[in-house]
């Protein structure tokens, strides 16, 4: 993407990269790219600054050294739930990924904008991002995106094949992590293993899995968009 470029947001497909969920959401591989209809509503009205994941107390760590490890102009444009988020390590810690994902923090620049990653794969098969539109001379909502492809390789490719190859995922940090971590959190209860913590009511995890359950899935590979 040119130097000069501002990505088109609204140009982006709405995918999720997500895993299999036991009985309600089959999968052709680890991951599958699933479209964004397919999703189950969220019971929870955001923004609520994490209330549904925090407690009482929890200390800013700064496992990532924010400050030094974004440029000043990515940090400055930053939504500040996000900078929130990624210095508390107890939240981060909130969750197991059933497929060993992790949280980082990385930017890569992106025309007139950049793409933080902060969360990947363990095999780097995919990665997540928060859009920050450095164009703005304002903080705006940040949507969080998702791909196969690390930022490096997005950076080099051409505005065509860019637009097929990144998609919104959710569109703010907090509705994404609430759904991750409510799909890790099922995937473990139900593959009978028990999650650490239990962050979410056994009503909202039966609302979310009596949604999927009535979707014909049509799965034919890992990479079927």
């Amino acid at each position: 993407m040119a130097s000069d470029t501002v990505l088109d947001i609204n140009k982006l497909t709405h995918k999720w990269i997500g895993f299999d969920i036991p009985k309600c959401r089959p999968c052709g591989g680890t991951y599958h790219c699933y479209d964004g209809t397919t999703l189950p509503p969220l019971e929870e009205t955001f923004p609520n600054q994490f209330a549904w994941i925090q407690d009482m107390g929890s200390a800013q760590t700064d496992p990532f050294n924010i400050s030094n490890t974004l440029s000043q102009p990515v940090l400055q444009h930053c939504p500040a739930d996000f900078v929130t988020f990624m210095k508390t390590e107890d939240w981060l810690n909130k969750t197991s990924s059933p497929t060993a994902c992790y949280f980082v923090l990385e930017e890569t620049r992106l025309g007139q904008g950049a793409l933080v990653e902060f969360y990947r794969d363990q095999q780097s098969c995919c990665h997540w991002y928060l859009w920050i539109d450095l164009s703005s001379q304002t903080t705006q909502p940040a949507p969080i995106l998702t791909s196969w492809d690390d930022g490096e390789t997005l950076s080099f490719m051409e505005e065509t094949e860019l637009y097929e190859n990144l998609h919104v995922a959710e569109a703010s940090l907090e509705r994404f992590l609430y759904r991750l971590y409510l799909e890790n959190e099922l995937w473990f209860e139900l593959n009978n293993m028990k999650p650490a913590p239990i962050l979410f009511l056994p009503e909202v995890k039966q609302h979310y899995c009596d949604f999927l359950k009535k979707i014909d899935f049509q799965i034919k590979s890992l990479f079927d968009f």
